[in-house]
Formats: structure tokens, sequence, C-alpha cells
């Protein structure tokens, strides 16, 4: 591969030409050797999260971040304005919410799973700054995208349409 670069000079680096392929393939076989058998039992253990055991980490969450397992109703009466206190004000429930989303994505065996849910839970976005989508957005997530994300779209839409949080962003 250094000799092919050698040979094309500049060009070797263009990612038109397939040198430049070869040389980053052959550069990253040195620093991480991988099979393709092992990137295929990767994906194929993703593509199956049910058999991968999250339970430790959702528990650490939800000792961490108890609003995250709240129902919708119960973190709008526990977390609002007139608390005057900034640990159980509105935002509460964003800042555990973002906190809970870090941990997943750090921690999780589900990989492929936490990438996924962050990708619908962008495109069925809801203001975390208006009203009821305050407290409704960890419900979106929870109920409404995680649970479907391996599933039928027709699902996670007809589940994100009933969510309070969408309902009143609309």
């Amino acid at each position: 591969a250094n000799a092919c670069l050698q040979f094309h000079g500049g060009m070797g680096f263009a990612h038109e030409y397939d040198v430049e392929r070869k040389f980053r393939e052959t550069r990253l076989y040195q620093v991480a050797p991988v099979s393709t058998n092992m990137i295929l039992a990767y994906i194929a253990e993703q593509l199956q999260p049910d058999a991968l055991d999250d339970s430790a980490l959702e528990a650490e969450i939800a000792s961490l971040y108890p609003v995250t397992t709240m129902p919708f109703g119960q973190s709008r009466t526990t977390f609002h304005e007139y608390t005057g206190n900034s640990e159980t004000g509105p935002f509460t429930a964003m800042r555990d919410g973002t906190r809970a989303k870090i941990l997943r994505a750090v921690k999780s065996k589900k990989q492929l799973e936490q990438v996924l849910v962050d990708f619908w839970y962008n495109h069925f976005n809801v203001d975390g700054q208006i009203e009821e989508a305050r407290w409704g957005f960890l419900a979106h997530e929870r109920d409404a995208i995680r649970p479907y994300v391996f599933g039928r779209f027709e699902d996670m839409l007809r589940a994100t349409a009933k969510n309070p949080g969408m309902l009143d962003y609309l």
C-alpha cells in the first residue's frame, strides 16, 4: 500500500481512486486488527437488542434520574414552575433526560438502538422549552420512540402523534 501510494503521488490521496481506500484500510488493520466476521457478528448482535442485557444500566439511570421513569402526569405535578427550587423546577426533566441519554450513549450494549432512538427522536422533535413538552419529551422518547425503533414505522408514528408533548407542540 505504501509503494502504491508513492507511485501515485498526490493522486493516491484522492477519494476518486481506490488507492486512498486501500491505504486507509491497511492502516486501519495495523491499528485495530478486526476481521470481517467480527464486524458481521457485532452488527448481528446489534440487530437483536432484546438479546443484550442493559438492565444494570437502566437500573442505574432510574436510581440517578427518577424522572426518566415517571409517567407524564407525575413528572408534570412534581416538576412545575412553582416549586421555587432549581433542583425540582420545570427543567429538571430536560436536564436529567439529557444526562440519561448521555449515559445510554456511553454505556449501553445496545449502541445501534441508541443511535436509532436519537435519529427518530430528532425527526419527531418536540421543543422542550414550551409548556407541556417540558415534561412530555421524556415520555415521548420512552413511550413513543424507544419501543418502536426496530418495529413498524406506522406504530411509531401513531404513538408519537398521541404523545402529550407532541400534541402540545403541534
